[in-house]
């Protein structure tokens, strides 16, 4: 899933859990999210908690020192 070029706004935990249920079992839910804050970031893996009892996530940032978060992609199972 790109949340890109879609408002976040529209993905709750309704729509989350109609995801969950086109995955096979031992499927993985893939997601890329743009976000410029660690709190929307934090705040989206949060939302995924609540389908998913699993969630991992890779951070891009736009500055060497890693403080300029860009992009995450989260992994749920």
């Amino acid at each position: 899933l790109d949340v890109y070029p879609n408002h976040p706004s529209l993905y709750n935990v309704d729509y989350f859990v109609k995801c969950k249920r086109h995955l096979k079992k031992g499927s993985t839910f893939a997601m890329n999210y743009v976000s410029d804050s660690q709190e929307g970031i934090d705040k989206m893996g949060k939302l995924l908690a609540t389908t998913f009892s699993n969630v991992k996530m890779t951070v891009f940032y736009d500055d060497k020192e890693m403080k300029l978060p860009c992009q995450v992609v989260y992994f749920c199972n």
